[in-house]
């Protein structure tokens, strides 16, 4: 959320906006919000109050007695999460979604810009606005509408982080970001935002990398890169927000002080094996912040407010950060959901009210009123932003040429991007080689090996070293069927979603204890690899379990890592990436690191002082690929195999088409962005918005035909509703063909929450399918009466099995009674063997094949053979 404040002004006055009477009543205190969780709050030039929502969509307010949900109006994207709203100089009100990118309300109906039109990325984490410009935080990077144009900003162009957690422009426009994982970045209007300069804490205050926030209470510097919230004010004065405390500058970002919350002392104690310095920056309670998580901050005339995630709202001074008098009236509640502060509103009537995520709208304070205007009310309906442009040939060319021409980067590893969109459907998308669907069988995991490799990628899961004896990694089921919530990942082995995850036992924790951690050790064949992580909050809505905000790192170890090695490996081997991943209760997220093997990678998921540490699923992909279709075993999961990706863009000729039906630079540009490891480092980090520009231009110049654009669509993980159904019908329709071909896949007994499955034994279905009895008759909702109904059906086997005893009995009689004859016989050999100096040996009816073989059952297959498990991961 931004607010930009000159020598402490009420915001709309430091910002030249005045709210314009002629549309809607202002109203002077709200109703009660439709949903407790509210991520932002916008009010309006003509007095509207807005709210978003997770898992409700977008309401305003006009009358202060009512609110309308503004996600049923025309043009509205497929989602009910949105985390960002901000008013542009037009009047238009730009909302950001989980991952169907922005939406814009322009007064009659909305228009959205996602990846497909060109935006860098799906997940909208912040908006800002400056007279004529518009900065939206993106998965992807940074993109700024001005003068009806697009800009985008990744790494490549100086960005510490593709992902701010929050924007905010100066009284100069220069833009501000806090990252999610990289500090600050700013960059001036006076150079175009040409560059950008980051300014960054130390990612470790100790020599064993173990200690990631500063041990004072006050200090010097930033204490945290992990950003939550960022704004400006008057004489150069910036104020940081991060997860250990507020960092404030009154130079411009030249200098910063910072100050920690009353939680600091506690967490220095969680330290894993940590002696503390001497000497410590201490500070009485009074003196600090109320907490350290830092989620929001609201310059005004009182000073600066600021919004934590459990202790609610605080007043400090704006220059000092020094704590003044004034208790803010939501600190009172009981409910500590109440008092996690999203962001800050202020309604005309100087009422500041804060969005809570598990309290909805909490009065804060009251402040002076907000002054009115004359000023005439903007026009509806009024036009919407432009898309950005297709690109032309011309800037392909460029950015060929521009593309720097130096030799592949040596680095093994880097963290590539953040895939919201794709959610549960990793299936072909996601773990090409191999897939670990952690506890979806719990007490054991699903692992996948798609390409029945004879030594497969291996993946493990382990919790780290500051635990308590005996404790270790669960495996927690949470649901084993969930069709209808596509952020639950598939689970092929069910014909189903499995809600399930590792978890790290962490809840057995204090908050300020650093750790256990989920540990992850895979290990990577030869050539360059995408090593994904996917992570999904089920029960965020459901007390502390929100609380979850976690510092991924990737290491490299060796076969040999164990748990007792991870203290050492932590402080020798360096971090070699890192991402951050928040908030991802209303979407999972799938975190991409680009690994080369052969090697072995160590992924720590760091709790980071929250709730406890969650990972649902780790997948490993080839990134060549140079199969033109890949073959899969037939097995259960090749039966499965119904979404493989189209053909590479590269293998034209096996499409019917020459090298030049298609112009040769976007051609050239789309395979140099999707080969990672040919690039060097700027350019890998631009790559994903490279591939976007390339599969643009060729949706774009109507040349490609679909099987081209399916591919770029698959590769870029661009869904829309219509091709995720396409996807779960295909996945439904796969299972059914499970079923048909495997009995034991049919039955309740074994996958109790799979579709489809009859409450049937395995034993029983087999004698229905050697009997060629339709097994699907036993379906609940079937129409009709089965035959035979299920007591005959029980009674038919019960007297077969009976029939099976009795002979079996009889069979063993008879064999008993012919060994009793044999030891006769044996015995009158030996008494009078010239009786038997002619006679043959009788052979035993019951002695084995002449092969020594059991006899080989005939019939159908009906139960999945030994390869079948092998690949199954059983």
């Amino acid at each position: 959320m931004q607010h930009t404040l000159f020598s402490y002004l009420p915001v709309t006055l430091a910002l030249g906006v005045v709210l314009a009477p002629g549309l809607h009543a202002t109203p002077a205190s709200l109703p009660q919000a439709p949903t407790p969780y509210i991520t932002e709050g916008l009010l309006t030039g003509d007095g509207t109050v807005w709210i978003a929502t997770e898992g409700k969509g977008i309401y305003r307010c006009t009358d202060g007695g009512t609110w309308e949900p503004m996600h049923l109006q025309p043009g509205y994207p497929d989602t009910l999460n949105a985390y960002a709203l901000a008013e542009d100089a037009s009047g238009n009100i730009w909302a950001g979604t989980d991952n169907r990118g922005i939406a814009v309300w322009n007064g009659q109906s909305w228009k959205t810009y996602s990846r497909e039109d060109g935006i860098p990325g799906e997940r909208i984490y912040d908006i800002a606005t400056w007279k004529n410009r518009v900065a939206v935080a993106t998965s992807g990077g940074i993109a700024l509408y001005k003068d009806n144009k697009w800009t985008f900003f990744t790494r490549a162009e100086g960005l510490a982080d593709d992902a701010a957690a929050a924007l905010a422009f100066d009284g100069e426009a220069n833009l501000l970001a806090a990252y999610n994982c990289g500090g600050i970045g700013t960059s001036t209007s006076a150079n175009g935002y040409a560059s950008w300069k980051n300014t960054q804490a130390p990612w470790h205050y100790d020599n064993r990398n173990r200690v990631r926030q500063p041990y004072d209470a006050a200090g010097t510097g930033l204490p945290s890169n992990l950003g939550n919230a960022i704004a400006a004010g008057g004489q150069d004065r910036i104020w940081y927000g991060s997860t250990a405390g507020v960092a404030t500058s009154g130079n411009a970002g030249a200098t910063w002080n910072y100050l920690r919350g009353r939680d600091y002392e506690a967490k220095n104690k969680g330290l894993y094996d940590t002696k503390l310095p001497a000497a410590i920056r201490q500070a009485a309670p009074g003196d600090l912040l109320l907490e350290d998580h830092v989620t929001a901050l609201y310059p005004c005339e009182q000073g600066l407010w600021i919004g934590y995630r459990q202790a609610g709202a605080q007043l400090v001074d704006p220059a000092t950060l020094a704590p003044m008098q004034e208790t803010a009236e939501l600190n009172k509640q009981k409910d500590p959901r109440a008092k996690w502060v999203t962001g800050f509103l202020r309604l005309p009537s100087g009422i500041l009210y804060a969005t809570t995520y598990g309290g909805g709208l909490q009065r804060v304070a009251q402040l002076p009123a907000l002054p009115g205007s004359k000023a005439p009310a903007a026009k509806t309906p009024r036009t919407h932003p432009f898309a950005p442009t297709i690109p032309r040939e011309e800037e392909i060319a460029r950015l060929q040429k521009n593309a720097s021409s130096g030799q592949p980067s040596e680095e093994p590893a880097f963290y590539w991007h953040e895939d919201w969109l794709t959610r549960g459907n990793w299936f072909e998308r996601y773990g090409r080689s191999v897939a670990m669907l952690c506890a979806a069988a719990s007490p054991e995991n699903v692992f996948i090996d798609l390409e029945a490799q004879d030594e497969p990628p291996s993946i493990g899961g382990m919790i780290g070293p500051h635990r308590q004896k005996g404790d270790h990694l669960r495996l927690w089921l949470h649901d084993g069927h969930l069709p209808g919530n596509p952020n639950v990942l598939r689970n092929p082995e069910a014909g189903t979603r499995t809600e399930a995850e590792w978890d790290d036992h962490g809840e057995e924790y204090p908050m300020s204890h650093d750790g256990p951690d989920v540990w992850v050790k895979t290990t990577i064949p030869e050539g360059p690899h995408l090593l994904s992580l996917y992570f999904y909050n089920p029960n965020g809505h459901v007390k502390r379990s929100g609380y979850r905000d976690y510092l991924v790192e990737l290491r490299t170890g060796d076969t040999h890592t164990q748990e007792k090695d991870l203290a050492s490996l932590q402080s020798f081997n360096p971090v070699l990436a890192r991402t951050r991943i928040r908030d991802f209760s209303g979407s999972g997220c799938y975190k991409n690191f680009y690994v080369t093997g052969p090697a072995t990678y160590l992924v720590r998921v760091c709790r980071n002082n929250s709730f406890n540490t969650i990972l649902n699923g780790v997948f490993i992909s080839p990134i060549r690929e140079s199969r033109l279709i890949i073959k899969r075993p037939p097995t259960l999961i090749g039966k499965l195999a119904t979404s493989q990706s189209p053909a590479p863009l590269s293998d034209w000729d096996y499409r019917g088409l020459q090298p030049g039906d298609l112009p040769a630079a976007p051609l050239a540009l789309w395979s140099r962005a999707t080969h990672p490891e040919l690039l060097p480092d700027k350019d890998r980090l631009r790559s994903r918005l490279d591939a976007l520009t390339a599969y643009r231009y060729m949706q774009g110049c109507g040349l490609a035909p679909s099987g081209y654009l399916d591919y770029c669509r698959w590769q870029l993980g661009l869904w829309t509703p219509a091709t995720e159904k396409a996807y779960d019908a295909a996945m439904d329709k796969a299972w059914e063909g499970v079923q048909e071909l495997y009995v034991h896949a049919r039955s309740a007994a074994w996958r109790p929450f799979s579709p489809g499955v009859v409450p049937l034994s395995i034993e029983e279905l087999e004698y229905l399918d050697l009997h060629r009895i339709d097994w699907k008759q036993y379906r609940k909702g079937y129409k009709g009466t089965p035959n035979p109904d299920l007591a005959t059906l029980r009674q038919r086997i019960a007297e077969r099995k009976e029939l099976a005893r009795k002979e079996e009995a009889r069979l063993r009689a008879e064999e008993e009674a012919w060994k009793q004859e044999q030891e006769r016989l044996e015995k009158e050999r030996k008494e009078h063997p010239e009786r038997f100096q002619n006679e043959d040996e009788s052979e035993s009816p019951f002695d084995p094949e002449p092969s020594g073989k059991a006899p080989q059952p005939t019939g159908t297959q009906t139960l999945p053979d030994e390869d079948d498990d092998e690949i199954f991961g059983i």
